[in-house]
């Protein structure tokens, strides 16, 4: 079973020291955001080593690529490479890369062709 929606609900309020949502209860005082996605992608990466042992070489260098709400901008991609990097995923920020959702949402509909132009589209 995996995290209900209150944790994504939590960790989508970056950069608010309250939360904004009613419906959820703000962290615990002495939790920051910035603890919470670095132990989370800590345990996400961890998953996957433990998964894919044997099958790749441990020793390459990631790149890790985050899809992100489309609201998220610079302190919020700042965010996430600190934590990625204090969670030991990566060494610098420029192994880390953003996509926002609806640019992901297009290429994975256009890679499975359930997105297609309509050819009249192209008859002007």
């Amino acid at each position: 079973m995996g995290p209900g929606p209150s944790f994504k609900r939590h960790v989508n309020q970056i950069g608010t020291a309250v939360s904004t949502d009613s419906s959820i209860s703000n962290l615990p005082y002495n939790i920051k955001i910035e603890t919470v996605y670095k132990d989370w992608i800590s345990y996400l990466f961890d998953h996957a080593r433990r998964v894919t042992a044997g099958k790749n070489s441990a020793n390459r260098d990631v790149e890790v690529v985050f899809t992100v709400p489309n609201a998220w901008y610079t302190p919020e991609h700042g965010m996430l490479t600190s934590a990625a990097i204090a969670a030991g995923i990566v060494r610098n920020g420029s192994k880390i890369h953003f996509v926002p959702e609806t640019e992901a949402a297009v290429h994975f509909a256009m890679q499975r062709q359930s997105l297609r132009p309509a050819a009249s589209a192209y008859n002007v």
